[in-house]
């Protein structure tokens, strides 16, 4: 009796071949891509990290809460407190100074109603570190807590721009009772933090990645440099080399393995935290503007961490499984690769906290945070203006500026008065 194979047998499983091998090719691709944006993230970080690192030596900024006009904040007798709050790499803003367009318009407002106005500005490193920003929240509440203990019927307005709002939130979390604290936030992209349900999953999936990760980049490495020196690729001294490579990544990997969970409670404590701010809601102006790049950029950043976090989520190993469709599951370990090779540099170069620590947290990035909340939008200026990012306009523009003055003159002296 003979036996006869149909050749429709064969045609399914390899029909599928170019599918699979599309797949692959388009993981590849996407890997690249995100590793090549990792780069460029790590030389723009390495590049502002140096700048403020000069600019703290040379100008050895002095950080607290200082008084840009008179007397320092525990000595001053002015009705009405301004604490200015500049963003990220934003030391010494000039919108912060007394000089600034908005400072003026703001002053006018007020002393134009009989009252007198202090203007202090918080100065703080302005470093994309969570260790940065935990220091700007301290300074900025101990500064609260003074002025609100010795004069709590005098109302403080804390005006802040970009992640300076964040800093303002987190900072007034604990002062909410008092009805005379005030938080104007210009171009703010707000920030919450949520320890993810599967942290133990991800964090194990990561382990594994970093492992890959470690030992791919000491062979790889050595097996390219070798040639160089002489070396045979695969010979001993250059798997020695190669070797030693993958233990020293490895020992940078668990180095920052031990501070998860220290990092996880700083990321927790940079970011407000969205129940407690809520009686703030009513005394806060939240000025935006249309296609922000600093926003779009956080969204970004945030799809692809979500992304990357998924895919930890849906990855799989079947070692019984020969099917042909198996192939397909090597694009989860390119994109696990990918992933952890991009926290790594970035971590490395900007410092945002501790890479490893992304499986134990999820960042979320909205222009208002979750409730309701006074806010006002304006379209970007289409003027000379307009040669400026419109994250950085937003405090130039006449509008923005008349917006805010107004707002603070009606929350301090209870008169609402006219347009300005």
């Amino acid at each position: 009796m003979q036996t006869w194979i149909s050749p429709d047998s064969f045609a399914t499983p390899c029909m599928q071949i170019p599918k699979i091998l599309g797949l692959i090719l388009l993981n590849l691709l996407i890997s690249a891509f995100l590793i090549v944006a990792a780069l460029l993230a790590a030389g723009l970080g390495c590049y502002t990290r140096l700048k403020t690192l000069f600019l703290r030596n040379r100008e050895q900024q002095r950080l607290g809460v200082h008084s840009e006009d008179g007397l320092p904040l525990d000595q001053s007798t002015a009705d009405i407190t301004v604490i200015a709050i500049h963003g990220t790499f934003a030391q010494g803003a000039q919108w912060t100074k007394t000089t600034s367009a908005l400072s003026k318009k703001i002053r006018a407002g007020i002393e134009n109603k009989g009252r007198t106005l202090a203007w202090h500005c918080l100065s703080w490193t302005g470093g994309n570190r969570v260790t940065d920003r935990n220091q700007a929240v301290a300074l900025l509440h101990a500064a609260l807590d003074t002025v609100l203990t010795s004069s709590p019927e005098r109302p403080v307005i804390l005006l802040a721009h970009s992640h300076g709002g964040n800093i303002a939130l987190k900072a007034a979390e604990s002062f909410t009772r008092h009805k005379n604290l005030h938080i104007v936030t210009m171009a703010t992209p707000f920030l919450f933090a949520q320890p993810r349900p599967d942290a133990e999953r991800l964090i194990s999936v990561v382990g594994c990645c970093c492992v890959i990760v470690s030992f791919l980049a000491g062979w790889l490495l050595l097996a390219l440099i070798a040639p160089l020196y002489g070396m045979a690729p695969f010979g001993l001294a250059s798997l020695a080399a190669g070797f030693i490579m993958f233990i020293l990544i490895l020992y940078i990997f668990a180095r920052d393995w031990d501070a998860i969970d220290t990092d996880r409670e700083r990321v927790l404590r940079a970011t407000p935290d969205p129940g407690k701010i809520m009686p703030l809601a009513s005394r806060t102006l939240i000025c935006t503007r249309a296609g922000d790049e600093a926003d779009g950029a956080i969204k970004v950043a945030a799809l692809i961490s979500g992304w990357i976090s998924q895919q930890m989520r849906l990855a799989r190993f079947d070692p019984m499984n020969f099917k042909v469709g198996t192939l397909t599951q090597c694009e989860y370990l390119l994109k696990l690769l990918a992933g952890a090779a991009c926290m790594t540099v970035l971590h490395r170069v900007v410092g945002t906290s501790t890479a490893l620590a992304a499986a134990t947290v999820a960042i979320s990035s909205s222009e208002t945070p979750p409730g309701r909340w006074e806010h006002a939008q304006s379209l970007q200026s289409v003027g000379a203006s307009a040669l400026l990012m419109g994250h950085s306009q937003i405090y130039g523009d006449e509008q923005v500026v008349a917006d805010i003055a107004r707002w603070i003159r009606q929350r301090t002296t209870g008169q609402a008065g006219g347009h300005s």
